[in-house]
């Protein structure tokens, strides 16, 4: 549970990783309230053997003018599963979400990301890049809400991907989900 205070600035770094040779299954949970002006720079490296699962849930709620970025890099693992929620609540809040998944043999990687632009004037850009390899598998679920008002608000999202054997398989899924009328939201994807 993290809580930035008003005018607040810190980086958080997560490293998640097996030393053992023994299957690991992790459950990680991480709940962040940024207040005005606060600013969170944060780094999630992933990277355990070829038998683990790890399922990673970050959940942020943001308020007027406060600013966070993070990068999720899924290095190698049986499953992954990457659960993002993210509420822009007040005026001025920024996200940027950046993902990059190297996979291969027989692991699977899930990212779903959620952004709920509740308030006007809110800002957020968000990409995911993926390579696969061998018989990996991979799922991108990204939604971009904006709610109804929420005017004048800023939003992209891309998803690539490149695929290194026949066998490799990505399935991509970005939406948009809009209730407002003065906005700016792009989203695309190519694997």
């Amino acid at each position: 549970l993290v809580h930035g205070n008003e005018n607040s600035q810190f980086t958080l770094i997560e490293q998640y990783i097996n030393l053992t040779k023994h299957e690991v299954k992790s459950n990680s949970v991480i709940e962040i309230s940024l207040k005005n002006g606060a600013n969170l720079k944060h780094i999630c490296l992933q990277n355990g053997m070829e038998s683990d699962w790890n399922f990673y849930s970050l959940a942020i709620n943001q308020y007027k003018n406060s600013i966070f970025s993070t990068s999720i890099i899924s290095l190698s693992g049986n499953r992954i599963i990457n659960d993002l929620y993210c509420n822009l609540i007040e005026n001025g809040a920024t996200i940027d979400i950046s993902g990059l998944y190297l996979i291969d043999n027989n692991s699977h990687c899930d990212n779903h990301t959620i952004i709920n632009h509740i308030s006007p004037q809110t800002f957020s850009m968000e990409n995911f890049k993926g390579i696969l390899s061998g018989e990996a598998t991979g799922v991108f679920n990204g939604l971009i809400k904006v709610f109804p008002d929420a005017q004048k608000i800023n939003s992209s999202q891309t998803n690539r991907n490149l695929l290194l054997s026949e066998t490799a398989q990505m399935n991509s899924n970005p939406q948009l989900e809009i209730y407002a009328d003065d906005v700016k939201c792009s989203h695309g994807s190519t694997v």
